[in-house]
């Protein structure tokens, strides 16, 4: 397997990026939070996406252990929607631990950071009326972006893993979907062409 993990905060438009590849692209896609909601409801744990947000730490990451040891199965090129941090009234737990990843660390071929302007995401989860989330200012957004982008970088240097950033401006998502396309592409090809030499 080889793996690209897409990373975004909540009104990025990290999953509605994700959602514009196609099957004839050749990627396998795993979503994180999907993957925790089976799992979870299977195990009467949660019964929603919202309550992941109000587990335990020690509930959520071993949850998330499950997942990974899910995906380190797989074969071909796999992209996973997840996020970094997750965030509930102050308190972000990290959304991707160094002893869940490490399950999947020399799999991972770089982490993609889908961000927008705060603005934007404002205005996107707004919009969004299929989930239940508390009202955050400008300040709680901004806080969470940097949260993420220092576990990101945290990330990437512990596990030499690239991190590419790709901004999301309203109006301009095929825009933003092409670049999406070019790096993934770019990504696997790269780690293909390493493999065969």
């Amino acid at each position: 397997m080889q793996a690209v993990i897409v990373i975004g905060i909540p009104g990025a438009g990290k999953s509605t990026i994700i959602d514009r590849i196609t099957d004839a692209d050749k990627y396998s896609f795993v979503n994180i939070g999907d993957m925790m909601i089976s799992i979870g409801t299977k195990k009467g744990r949660l019964n929603n996406r919202d309550q992941m947000r109000y587990q335990s730490n020690e509930e959520r990451t071993e949850l998330i252990k499950e997942v990974f040891k899910e995906i380190a199965t797989m074969k071909g090129n796999v992209i996973i929607d997840t996020h970094a941090s997750i965030g509930a009234h102050g308190r972000y737990m990290p959304g991707l631990p160094a002893d869940v990843l490490s399950i999947i660390k020399d799999s991972v071929k770089a982490l993609v950071c889908i961000d927008a302007p705060t603005e934007n995401i404002i205005i996107r989860r707004e919009r969004d009326t299929t989930r239940r989330r508390e009202a955050e200012t400008v300040e709680e957004i901004e806080m969470q972006k940097m949260i993420n982008m220092a576990a990101l970088s945290a990330i990437s240097q512990s596990y030499n893993i690239p991190l590419f950033v790709l901004i999301n401006e309203e109006n301009r998502q095929d825009e933003s979907v092409r670049k999406f396309k070019e790096c993934i592409k770019s990504i696997f090809n790269d780690s293909a062409e390493k493999a065969h030499k």
